[in-house]
């Protein structure tokens, strides 16, 4: 058998008539990064949290490695230490 646009996995193409395919969904993996709240202010204060976007010092060091859940968490993290230092109301 000949394999034609319309023969490949995953292919968008018409297979037949009346026949399409629906179009896959990205896998999680391929979800684009939750982004840093760094906002170039970076000053540890005495309980090693920063100052300008209120990460503890091993959440920046581990940022990169996180996936989007564990991002997400720390930014929660993040809007209650702002809460509490009297940054955000």
């Amino acid at each position: 058998m000949r394999r034609t646009a319309s023969t490949l996995p995953g292919s968008w193409y018409p297979l037949g008539p009346k026949m399409c395919k629906q179009p896959v969904k990205p896998p999680v993996s391929a979800q684009r990064p939750v982004q840093s709240p760094c906002i170039s202010v970076c000053a540890l204060n005495a309980s090693d949290i920063c100052e300008g976007c209120f990460r503890s010092a091993g959440e920046i060091s581990r940022w990169g490695a996180m996936n989007n859940d564990e991002r997400r968490t720390v930014l929660k993290r993040c809007t209650e230490r702002a809460r509490q230092m009297g940054r955000i109301w």
